[in-house]
């Protein structure tokens, strides 16, 4: 299976790729100024929860139990997909996403 960090930085690029240079700017002194570690600003800014599923899905990392999808979201995020979604997110954040972290 593919690394949380490996997804991470698929994210971080995807995200870099859709927004201005400003936003990008933005977004980081934004999560650097942030003290609550579960908040990520990139979401004011795009639908980030799509830059995290395009990033498994270039991986080709499953997301969902039987085959759901966004749309039939109640068949349930997978169990190992959901804790490598949250450590790719968190180590997202703290390399790419903070000002004073690798851009």
């Amino acid at each position: 299976m593919t690394d949380y960090q490996t997804i991470g930085d698929t994210f971080a690029a995807l995200l870099r790729e859709w927004l201005e240079p400003h936003e990008w700017d933005a977004m980081r002194r934004e999560n650097a100024e942030c003290t609550d570690p579960r908040i990520c600003a990139s979401g004011d800014y795009c639908d980030s929860n799509m830059a995290m599923a395009d990033a498994f899905e270039i991986h080709n990392v499953p997301l969902w139990k039987h085959g759901g999808d966004w749309d039939n979201e109640d068949e349930g995020m997978r169990e190992d997909a959901f804790s490598l979604w949250n450590a790719a997110w968190n180590y997202a954040k703290a390399k790419h996403l903070t000002e004073g972290g690798a851009a």
